[in-house]
């Protein structure tokens, strides 16, 4: 069992993962091992959504920008920068394009380049979380894991 301070949630289609985002790393947890997995360290997520293969995540912050992350090995891609934050995000039902809306009501469409996949997972926080029965983070790192 795991207790985090989390800003969203939200489960793939698939069944097999959620995703939890926080004021710093972006957390996937594999619902059939129970093992985490940390993506990334960024600002607030306003919004989070699986492809419908569950192999990619979408996500929208205040850093202005969508960015595309690849479960498999923690890779990502920022897929449209903009001017405003960005506050929602979703993959087309084939996963190739990425709809994202901003603060100030404009919609972007676009497509997923993998192949502009750069790596980005934190080994040592992705190491205390998966020895951890128990997490809490705070401001977006660990304060207490058993």
């Amino acid at each position: 069992t795991a207790t985090l301070v989390c800003a969203r949630v939200t489960s793939s289609p698939d069944g097999h993962s959620a995703a939890i985002s926080s004021a710093g790393p972006l957390l996937v947890l594999d619902l059939e091992s129970g093992v985490w997995r940390a993506l990334g360290r960024h600002d607030e997520v306003h919004n989070l959504g699986f492809s419908r293969d569950g192999r990619l995540l979408a996500t929208a912050n205040i850093e202005r920008v969508a960015r595309v992350w690849r479960l498999a090995d923690g890779a990502a891609a920022i897929v449209h920068r903009t001017d405003s934050a960005v506050l929602g995000v979703d993959f087309s039902p084939d996963g190739r394009l990425l709809a994202a809306s901003t603060v100030d009501g404009s919609v972007w469409v676009g497509p997923v380049d993998e192949a502009r996949f750069v790596p980005q997972e934190p080994a040592a926080l992705h190491a205390r979380l998966a020895a951890a029965t128990t997490a809490r983070l705070v401001d977006g790192d660990i304060v207490s894991a058993d």
